[in-house]
């Protein structure tokens, strides 16, 4: 127990009845008390200060409060780290129990209660914990939690086991009042506590401010928690709470993570609990936040779903319609799908089921964000509650609160399958809704989350609805669908986004259906006429563009599966469609004009014919104003006359007059309304041969035109990109036009001009999937074979004789397109079949072709050539990858290059020397030529050979990609010499080989670690064997991969192949390519690891010497010069400092020390301890100081062996160098080791260190930066030693050297404490040091140094006179005695530093006994100096000098002496200044004479000033002696001589402006006041002469 306060501790009242000034003077002296306190003692020091300073805070005086901080922070200091010093904790406790006591107060004894009941023994913690549980619900919050803490604490080191009688006694006191209530609340919550994973955030069950109301500043962890878990229980058990307190905490207990709590809780659930209430509404509240609360653990939340379940079978519906709201939404936020929870997830469920009144009333379903328990539903939920439930989801899908929509959809996606009718087209209604959550999940419920550009079947996985019960459902919904049969002019019944999300949805159903024929016997109720309807509605004029767009091309789509249906449908609505010809939208209006041509089939021919009449008259007539109509008009032509001639009724003349109007349009319109025509000529086209222009041209004129009108339109477009972009469609369009000539596409006229058709890469995902190829028994046989057969001939030519081998890029790139086209369009066709290995060889060639187009083509045609190939061909083709990609492919068809033959890409190897491109042939010929080496040409062409092969390879890993995933086991044998390759191109400098071959890495190799531990050896053989390649790019390749993959290999796997790689790390490293050299850098840092200890030692010191050795000559010249450069020697030597610390060879020192450990340190140390011997150079040194502190750093308590010859050493060498900045690492090497060092070799080392301060300006620079360094890295070894390195501090900071007073006051701003308490703690061994300089021998030869000590000691006494004199009474005399001394020197300045420091000892002392020690010696000096003077103005000339030298050493300021006088007088006693009367005036009357300076009489008025307020302000005059009146008027005789001098030399000085005097009435006052007439007879003639000044005005203000 802490140490009881002594009776004289005042307390809090007492305290606060003193006043401030006697308060400030307590705690002053408490505080020196405090500082001059030990350790051993400082415990009952600490019993009578502590509760005083606290209770002192309740002053509103703002020093008391400083005062106090002063003391506390002091206190701070001292205990922080010393435990078994104890605290007054009763005396604490008492005063913050006090009512009277201040809120600051309380802060404060709180702070220290803590801090003392931890010093406390055990027992006693025990003993005292439930005194502190006293009205703590009266206690702020703050503070609750703290001693709270404390209380748990010690219930937790206590009473783990069991709780003594007594103690029980205690805390049942408290059982039934609310600080019982608080105390089981505090236990309860940190039951729940579980240490968070990681060690930080805030754990489940508790918020964050309970989470660090329970642990404080730290977590709990372990066995502490566990422990204090059980001791809970103990003492919660001794205190026979009700069982309704106790169910929670026990439950929570039982369901801890700790073995011993939770069995110790289920045994107090079983004994304690069981006769629990739980209809108490209190513990049914608590339950609850317990079991669904925000947070809580996973076995909780169990027997939260146990309890619900309960709570649902014995309430009735009435109770249940009040609370079951509140249940669900608990319920279903504490959902998230756990296997430990499903089964009774499906209870609640099934018992929402059977009490559903209970459900409707939960239609919020607010916060359901996580819900997965559909299967449990679906498994035990009868047909009711799922049809009940689709009610309430569709009731609520639309509700104006966006989190019971949200909740509604979630269900529908969850609880329901995707072929559920209902569930769907809830979907379908928040497809629309506003917010994008919802609108999402909506959409992926109807597998339209990511609808871009993928197959009307959607996802494979995903399963549709039957789309005649989709409809009809849609129709039970919205009767009002089918009520009239023109809805056309209506308002929508859907908002535009959910018809848009439904006709996608139902068109997609429709792809899926497995009927053949959705027709019935009736078709207006067939599903096709019902979505028609729906169509058709949504054609309203409310709707959107994007929404009837997708209708009318959704009608097309439907006449491709009925078009008889379709065709009769709208045979009646022809004006209906020509009004939408004029849509604002281009495909509504396309669509349009496609129905109207499939509409045309119904219609009698005079109709259809008098339609297109109107269409080519309209043209005929007027150009429509507005494009939406001329665009409309265009392609209704088109459609129309192409339906006609299906029919066969249209004349030959229509169709000419038809091809006319679409020809001129093309002549002379633009190229929007120009495209539009050709496409319905194209339409047309389809359905005959098409027509000359007039009687005098023929078909191939028709071409002609068109194909110039082609040329015209595409030159139009002058910026690059978009060319290229209408030049690669072109190609493309020609490739599927070519395919069509060759005959037996998978696509028809029909299919063409009666659907969607856009495209053949788009009707088989050309490019984008991996559809299969159609197969050959879709294809529709031509009529015209024969010449089908010709026009194959010409295009295979074409293909292989010109474009695909061709010089021109241009011709490569549009042959490669063609035949991919025609392999992808025609694969089946018996000619391509026969044609593969001539397709095979020329993709092959064109894989390094250097167009990424022409690349990327090529390598997709290799994948279209393997799935057509038989077995052999495939063999074939996955040899010749694999040869392509090792680099071992066959030579390559010859190219005959022609002038303009792109030989490289502009600007790929830059410009020739005037600014030209080089690029052609005939550019570099010319380059050569210019460069008189024509060999250069060869060059040049092998560099372009080697890009195609590295093309080659990029091209043929994106084909061996596709064919990887089906070749399958067709690969294994060529592993072993792919994978090495394919290591090495991972790292290829080429991004886009990288990222090629790191693709094919993946396809081919499931185990990417097995692969190259199996084929280890081999790859590393193959990339030593790249390393020296003639390619820089395989040589950086190899290297970075060799770096890569020996990284944590052992030895024994990398032994066999050291040799090599390091000969081919030199080789690389001095390689001619710069990112072959770092690549080599980076093999060569892969590391030896621990293999590098044994040779440590002659490692470490050859680069040390290289920090030297390696340095740039020219750093040294600069330092010889810096002085003449104006470069301070400092600076310079920082900079050669860290550009060493920059080099690889102190990289390879950082890379040394990683690998130390305590064996190297033998041989390591040794080698050390010489070079700090031995080394030379700058940088060498300073490299070893650092390398020895990283070293101490790294090894730690390892060093300790070493350290008495580290220290000698580092030691010797802080005072041998001469570089500040070598001084500065070695000290702070040796700072480092003092961490380690055993106590003596501590003590000796600080103790030679302050020694230092005594010795040459070298030594004093030394010690500086040593304590420095000591201060920085050995803070806690030096606190043990401050009083001897205090004292040192002081005394040096007052050093006449400007540098080593800098560096010292720099370290006294570094102690914490402010310089009176520091002073005060270490006052006796500051005065010792003081004195003992002051008389050392040391010091003789000195004396410009002791003026610094001289300083200090004034410094000290002024600071604190008064603890010198408290701690020792006759320590101000034997300063006196000594300052006394130095006044007598002979050296001038040193005694006149004497005099000084006298004054300011006399000053601050105050002592009135100094002035009979003092005065006799100040006497003699001035008289000596009067004598000095009168023997230097006598003296010869020849004895001037030696006169002189002799007096100089006597001689001293006089004006010092007199303050010295001054101060005397101002501290003596009266009669003890009459004593010596004579020679006081003499002193004041020779230093008046006129030889003496200005300076000295100010001194000596200064005196008279203070010797006249003397005998003025004393109140025992009655007892002065009888001369004293004499001595007065001495006095005053001798002030008004120096006045009337004064006022002498007033007027005869000449001034021209007089205006200043204004002290007449002064000088009169003092003549009617004087008493001696002698010295009034002078006032008045002061005052005569300053009334005869000229100008002057005699008044005073």
């Amino acid at each position: 127990m802490a140490e009881q306060p002594a009776p004289s501790a005042a307390p809090a009242p007492a305290a606060m009845e003193q006043t401030d000034a006697e308060r400030l003077d307590s705690l002053d002296r408490m505080l020196t008390r405090l500082a001059l306190a030990d350790d051993a003692r400082l415990a009952a020091v600490l019993a009578r200060v502590l509760p005083y300073a606290i209770t002192s805070l309740a002053s509103p005086a703002p020093a008391v409060r400083k005062l106090v901080m002063e003391i506390l922070s002091h206190i701070n200091k001292r205990v922080k780290h010393r435990p078994e010093i104890s605290l007054p904790m009763l005396d604490l406790w008492k005063i913050y129990t006090e009512s009277a006591s201040s809120t600051i107060v309380r802060n404060f004894c709180v702070v220290y209660i803590e801090m003392a009941f931890e010093r406390l023994p055990t027992d006693e913690k025990g003993n005292i914990a439930p005194d502190f549980l006293t009205n703590i619900s009266n206690v702020p919050a703050q503070h609750q939690g703290i001693i709270l803490r404390l209380v748990t604490k010690a219930i937790g080191e206590c009473n783990i086991h069991k709780v003594d009688d007594t103690i029980a006694s205690k805390y049942r006191a408290i059982t039934e009042s609310n600080d019982g209530l608080v105390f089981a609340d505090f236990c309860f919550h940190t039951l729940l506590y579980q240490t968070p994973p990681q060690g930080i955030g805030c754990p489940s069950g508790l918020s964050v401010a309970q989470s660090d109301r329970v642990t404080g500043k730290l977590p709990l962890k372990g066995d502490i928690l566990a422990s204090r878990k059980l001791g809970i229980l103990n003492v919660i058990e001794a205190m026979n709470f009700a069982p309704e307190i106790l169910y929670p905490l026990y439950l929570s207990a039982a369901s801890d993570s700790q073995e011993s709590v939770s069995k110790k809780g289920e045994e107090l659930l079983k004994r304690k609990a069981s006769t629990v209430n739980l209809e108490d509404p209190n513990l049914i509240k608590k339950l609850f936040t317990l079991f669904n609360g925000s947070g809580t653990t996973s076995r909780l939340k169990q027997l939260g779903m146990e309890f619900t379940v309960w709570v649902f079978k014995h309430a009735v519906t009435d109770q249940l319609k009040l609370i079951g709201p509140v249940i669900l939404s608990g319920i279903l936020r504490s959902l998230d799908g756990s296997s430990t929870t499903e089964t009774v997830h499906g209870q609640i469920v099934m018992l929402h089921g059977q009490k559903l009144a209970t459900i409707k009333l939960c239609a919020g379903l607010a916060a359901m964000t996580r819900l997965s328990f559909g299967p449990c539903l679906q498994k035990g939920a009868s047909m009711i509650v799922l049809k009940n439930l689709e009610a309430l989801l569709l009731e609520n899908c639309e509700v104006e609160q966006s989190e019971v929509r949200f909740s509604a959809i979630r269900w529908a996606t969850t609880l329901y399958d995707t072929q559920h009718c209902p569930s769907r087209y809830i979907c379908m209604t928040g497809a629309s809704d506003v917010k994008l959550d919802i609108r999402e999940m909506a959409l992926a419920g109807l597998n339209l989350l990511n609808d871009v550009r993928q197959s009307s079947a959607g996802s494979v996985d995903f399963k549709y609805p039957d789309v005649t019960e989709m409809l009809n459902y849609i129709c039970h919904q919205r009767p009002q669908l089918l009520c009239s049969d023109d809805q056309r002019n209506g308002k929508l019944l859907f908002p535009s986004k959910t018809f848009l999300s439904m006709i996608k949805f139902l068109m997609k159903c429709f792809e899926s259906s497995d009927s053949p024929n959705l027709v019935k016997e009736d078709p207006s109720h067939s599903p096709v006429a019902k979505m028609c309807i729906i169509l058709e509605n949504a054609m309203s004029y409310e709707g959107s563009s994007e929404l009837h767009a997708l209708a009318l091309k959704s009608l097309v789509d439907l006449s491709s599966r009925e078009p008889k249906l379709v065709s009769l449908r709208y045979a009646d609505r022809i004006q209906w469609l020509r009004g939408l010809l004029a849509h604002v939208d281009s495909d509504a209006r396309e669509a349009a004009a496609s129905l109207l041509g499939i509409a045309s089939s119904a219609l009698s021919s005079s109709a259809a014919l008098t339609l297109l009449s109107e269409f080519t008259s309209t043209l005929n007539q007027n150009r429509p104003t507005r494009f939406e109509n001329y665009h409309g008009v265009l392609c209704a032509i088109g459609y129309l006359t192409a339906g006609c001639l299906k029919q066969s009724y249209i004349p030959e003349e229509m169709v000419k007059d038809a091809v006319d109007i679409l020809v001129k349009v093309v002549d002379s319109e633009g190229s929007a309304l120009a495209s539009v025509a050709m496409a319905s000529l194209g339409h047309i086209g389809l359905r005959c041969t098409l027509p000359s222009i007039n009687q005098n041209s023929s078909t191939g004129a028709l071409l002609t035109i068109l194909h110039e009108k082609l040329t015209k339109l595409l030159s139009e477009n002058d910026t690059k990109a978009i060319q290229k972009i209408l030049v690669e469609d072109v190609l493309f369009a020609a490739g599927e036009a070519l395919s069509f000539i060759w005959g037996e596409v998978p696509v028809t006229a029909d299919v063409i001009l009666e659907s969607n058709f856009v495209s053949l890469s788009q009707a088989t995902n050309y490019l984008t999937s991996d559809a299969p190829l159609v197969s050959s028994n879709s294809y529709e046989r031509s009529d015209c074979e024969e010449a089908h057969a010709m026009a194959r001939e010409e295009i295979i030519k074409k293909l292989f004789e010109t474009l695909i081998f061709s010089s021109r890029k241009e011709e490569r790139c549009a042959g490669t397109v063609w035949l991919v086209s025609l392999t992808m369009y025609c694969g089946r066709h018996p000619k391509i079949l026969e044609l593969l290995p001539q397709i095979q060889e020329a993709l092959s060639h064109l894989l390094g072709d250097p167009n990424e187009l022409t690349q990327d083509l090529a390598s997709q045609g290799m994948s279209i050539v393997y799935e057509l190939g038989d077995a052999s061909m495939k063999e074939q083709l996955v040899h010749a990858l694999v040869n392509t990609l090792t680099g071992a492919a066959k030579k390559k068809k010859a190219i005959k290059l022609m002038e303009d033959s792109e030989i490289f890409q502009e600007g790929a190897i830059g410009n020739n020397p005037t600014g030209g491109k080089l690029s052609t042939y005939k550019e570099l010929c010319s380059l050569a030529d210019e460069m008189g080496q024509p060999d250069l040409i060869y060059k040049f062409m092998d560099l372009a050979n080697y890009q195609a092969a590295l093309n080659s390879k990029r091209g043929a890993a994106f084909g061996f990609s596709k064919i990887a995933k089906q070749a399958g086991e067709a690969l294994q044998p060529y592993l072993n010499a792919l994978i090495p390759r394919l290591v090495r191109y991972q790292y290829d400098p080429d991004k886009n080989i990288q990222d090629s071959m790191a693709h094919i890495w993946k396809l081919i190799v499931s185990d990417p670690k097995k692969a190259i531990d199996e084929h280890y050896d081999v790859i590393v053989e193959d990339l030593l064997v790249q390393s020296g390649s003639r390619l820089w790019r395989s040589r950086e390749a190899s290297c970075l991969a060799l770096a890569d993959i020996i990284q944590g290999r052992r030895y024994s796997q990398v032994s066999k192949h050291l040799r090599k790689i390091w000969t081919t790390v030199f080789r690389a490293m001095d390689d001619i390519k710069e990112t072959v050299r770092n690549a080599g850098d980076s093999l060569c840092r892969a590391g030896a690891g621990p293999a590098l200890r044994p040779h440590l030692a002659e490692l470490v010191c050859c680069m040390l010497e290289c920090l030297s050795s390696l340095e740039d000559q020219r750093l040294n010249y600069v330092e010889m010069h810096a002085g003449n450069a104006g470069i301070k020697t400092d600076k310079l030597e920082s900079l050669r400092i860290a550009v060493a610390k920059d080099s690889p060879m102190w990289e390879t020192l950082d890379i040394c020390i990683k690998v130390v450990d305590k064996n190297s340190l033998d041989i390591l140390v040794p080698r050390l301890a010489q070079m700090v011997r031995s080394a030379v150079g700058l940088n060498t040194r300073v490299g070893v100081a650092s390398f020895i502190t990283l070293l101490v750093q790294k090894v730690m308590i390892d060093i300790k062996p070493y350290s008495t010859l580290l220290l000698k050493l580092l030691y010797t060498a802080v005072l041998e160098e001469r570089s500040s900045a070598a001084k500065r690492a070695f000290a702070s090497s040796c700072a480092t080791v003092l961490k380690y060092a055993s106590p003596s070799q501590a003590q000796k080392l600080i103790e030679d260190t302050t020694s230092l301060h005594s010795g040459g300006k070298n030594d004093q620079l030394s010690g500086a930066i040593l304590i420095k360094a000591y201060l920085s890295n050995a803070a806690d070894i030096l606190g043990g030693y401050n009083a001897v390195v205090v004292p040192v501090i002081f005394v040096s900071r007052f050093d006449d050297d400007k540098d080593t007073s800098a560096l010292y006051e720099e370290l006294w701003e570094d102690i914490p404490s402010s310089e009176r308490v520091t002073l005060t703690l270490y006052l006796p061994e500051t005065v010792s040091l003081l004195c003992n300089c002051m008389s050392s021998s040391s010091w003789a030869g000195k004396r410009k140094g002791k003026d610094s000590i001289l300083d200090a000691l004034a410094s000290l006494c002024s600071c604190c006179h008064a603890a010198i004199t408290a701690e020792d009474s006759s320590l101000p005399s034997v300063i006196l005695d000594a300052v006394c001394a130095a006044c007598n020197k002979k050296t001038k300045l040193y005694r006149e530093a004497a005099f000084l420091c006298l004054q300011k000892v006399i000053t601050a002392f105050r002592d009135p006994g100094f002035f009979n020690s003092v005065f006799p010696m100040l006497y003699k000096v001035c008289n000596q100096s009067i004598t000095c003077k009168a023997k230097g103005s006598s003296s010869t000339t020849s004895s001037a000098g030696a006169e002189q030298d002799e007096s100089e050493g006597a001689s001293v300021s006089l004006d010092k002496v007199l303050n010295c006088a001054m101060a005397c007088i101002s501290v003596a006693f009266p009669h003890d200044i009459i004593s010596q009367k004579e020679n006081v005036l003499e002193v004041i009357l020779n230093s008046l004479s006129p030889e003496e300076s200005w300076q000295v009489k100010l001194s000596s008025f200064s005196c008279v000033k203070e010797l006249c307020h003397k005998f003025q302000s004393s109140d025992d005059s009655d007892t002065w002696p009888q001369d004293t009146a004499s001595l007065v008027q001495e006095v005053h005789t001798a002030a008004s001589e120096c006045l009337l001098e004064l006022s002498k030399l007033y007027r005869d000085f000449p001034l021209t402006n007089r205006t200043e005097a204004k002290f007449e009435d002064e000088l009169l006052e003092l003549c009617e006041s004087e008493k001696s007439e002698q010295a009034k007879a002078l006032l008045k003639e002061c005052l005569g002469i300053v009334r005869t000044l000229p100008g002057v005005t005699m008044t005073t203000d």
